[in-house]
């Protein structure tokens, strides 16, 4: 199943505020709204398609790849930036939010899952 999933990259930032922790899945952590800190505007419809079509079960990385480092890499991410899966996907007509199963055999997993417990 993981070998099948996509790459998304997102240049948003997540507030653990409000984590629901179960385990080591975070649970209803936003993916994407309609307005980007990058100034774009989402199609609702566009992004439910998305949703539908399981482009938002993916892959989580610990940062953000440059668009330099993505070129010169092919788009491909280096399995040590792998830190967890996005599963359960949904669009709630405002942003796709889903459960994260972090990787906690990973330090920076383990290190995101204890912030998301006691976020103070």
């Amino acid at each position: 199943m993981l070998g099948s999933m996509n790459a998304v990259h997102l240049t948003e930032r997540a507030s653990l505020v409000e984590a629901k922790v179960t385990g080591n899945v975070i649970k209803d952590v936003v993916l994407l709204g309609l307005d980007s800190r990058n100034d774009r505007r989402y199609s609702p419809n566009a992004v439910k398609e998305a949703v539908e079509q399981g482009f938002y079960n993916c892959k989580i990385y610990a940062d953000h790849v440059t668009e330099e480092d993505e070129a010169k890499n092919s788009g491909v991410r280096p399995m040590r930036e792998w830190i967890g899966v996005a599963l359960n996907s949904r669009f709630d007509g405002e942003k796709v939010r889903a459960d994260v199963k972090i990787l906690t055999t990973d330090p920076q997993g383990a290190k995101l899952l204890e912030a998301a417990k006691d976020p103070d």
